[in-house]
């Protein structure tokens, strides 16, 4: 409206600037050479007045123009949007997206067109869909974030359960290896001569670089029963490379073993935290109570974590009211904060007082257990640096039988730290020896278990009366 505003305005000087007297004026008449000259300058006047016009409606119009250009270019209207970008948007309820967000949206429909056209083999639709929300996972700045087909879900829910068939080890992933954390007694990576920090190379043929993740890998591993699987292994201690050929078989996966070491210290091992164990947990421990017994070790090396509620249950039993351990995440789009606590009455006597062994492979609930007790003033840990896991993850089935494991919240311990990429440092620190650092548990005698022994003389001086 200004600009037309403006223009008519003009229109109306010009048109006063060009009128000619009427007949009846009073102004006496012109000679012709003068009217001619007076005509001359009414035209000068004119043309000058429509050139200051075009250059004051250029000033305004122009730049306009050019910003309106240039906004145009950053935000394609919807029909000018990539064919991702019209599926995608509404499904991300995006009514109004960014530039950015749209730039983002063409550079993916170019990377999705370029692999339908020249991938070296024909990729079906489905194939890059699902090539896409797995890589999506993947990309998340947490390694515990992963997509799961059908066959890695199956075999990541059999390992959390009672009895699988595998070869009876436990692989997790350090750096940039995947290794072998721990190795059931009598299994068949045990026969097959594994160790504990064996790092894989291949499996079947296979290299480790194919494998996203470590379900990915433990599901390459397992198989029926009888069946065999070649593994290349690099193993750190001697600096050689191994390749053995394992024959699977059923692999019972016992959540804990306990024992008397002494007619006063009892020992609890405490393989996964998994279904069950909080309950076989709290009948060990009201056995020692009926044998007599003033305290007990709790051996969580090599137990790479489980349930939550598995090991909360646990704690309860042990220790009197308060927090456990604060979570903060998210869930349906919001923050959240909980408090995991310890009711009124524990199961133990209150002067009860422990011993708790970490090493490396000690990670995520292994540490909650660990570090509750510790900041309660309930127990010394002993032995090596655990891992340093201390986030949660949630794990959600889909409809064709995939899932997938979020990582859902950061847990701090009762005075306050996470253990996240720190792990909880000993207060007594001490290694196992060399020749049997990478040998299972179950296979250590007592008397060379350097680790066992420093908890067992700990208590025998400290605890006891």
């Amino acid at each position: 409206m200004a600009k037309l505003d403006h223009q008519s305005s003009q229109a109306d000087l010009h048109q006063n600037l060009d009128q000619q007297p009427s007949s009846n004026s009073s102004v006496p008449p012109q000679p012709a050479e003068q009217a001619g000259g007076q005509k001359r300058k009414t035209w000068l006047l004119s043309s000058l007045a429509v050139l200051l016009i075009l250059v004051v409606a250029a000033s305004y119009i122009l730049p306009q123009f050019f910003v309106n250009r240039q906004l145009s270019l950053q935000r394609p209207s919807l029909k000018d949007q990539s064919q991702i970008s019209r599926l995608v948007l509404p499904a991300m309820n995006l009514q109004d997206p960014d530039p950015e967000t749209l730039k983002q949206l063409q550079k993916l429909q170019l990377i999705y067109d370029t692999l339908k056209n020249d991938y070296f083999r024909e990729l079906t639709d489905a194939e890059l869909v699902e090539a896409m929300y797995a890589g999506l996972l993947d990309e998340m700045e947490s390694p515990y974030t992963f997509y799961l087909d059908q066959e890695e879900y199956s075999a990541m829910q059999d390992s959390m359960q009672g009895e699988y068939s595998g070869i009876g080890a436990q692989v997790s992933k350090q750096d940039d290896f995947y290794l072998i954390s721990d190795i059931f007694d009598d299994s068949p990576a045990a026969q097959a001569g594994l160790r504990i920090g064996d790092r894989f190379m291949s499996v079947n043929g296979k290299s480790v670089s194919d494998f996203s993740d470590v379900t990915s890998l433990a599901a390459e591993v397992r198989g029926p029963s009888g069946s065999t699987v070649t593994v290349e292994v690099f193993r750190p201690s001697d600096n050689q490379t191994y390749t053995l050929e394992v024959t699977r078989g059923k692999v019972e996966n016992a959540n804990l073993k306990s024992e008397l070491l002494s007619p006063e210290v009892g020992y609890i091992r405490i393989l996964e935290f998994n279904s069950g164990v909080a309950d076989n947990f709290i009948k060990a421990i009201d056995a020692f109570k009926k044998q007599g017994v003033q305290s007990i070790i709790f051996d969580v090396r090599n137990n790479g974590g489980g349930y939550v509620f598995e090991v909360t249950k646990m704690l309860d039993y042990l220790l009197p009211a308060g927090t456990l351990a604060v979570a903060k995440g998210r869930a349906d789009g919001q923050d959240y904060e909980e408090d995991w606590t310890s009711k009124a009455k524990t199961g133990v006597p209150e002067e009860w007082k422990y011993a708790v062994l970490i090493n490396k492979y000690s990670a995520s609930a292994s540490e909650l257990f660990s570090g509750c007790l510790r900041d309660y003033d309930k127990a010394v840990l002993i032995g090596e640096q655990s891992f340093g896991k201390g986030v949660g993850t949630i794990t959600r089935e889909l409809t064709d039988g995939s899932a997938l494991q979020i990582t859902n919240f950061h847990y701090y311990l009762p005075n306050g730290d996470c253990v996240d990429g720190e792990g909880l440092k000993p207060q007594i620190e001490v290694s196992l020896d060399k020749e049997l650092a990478g040998l299972p548990l179950g296979q250590l005698d007592h008397a060379e278990d350097t680790q066992l022994q420093t908890a067992l003389t700990y208590i025998q001086e400290n605890y006891l009366n």
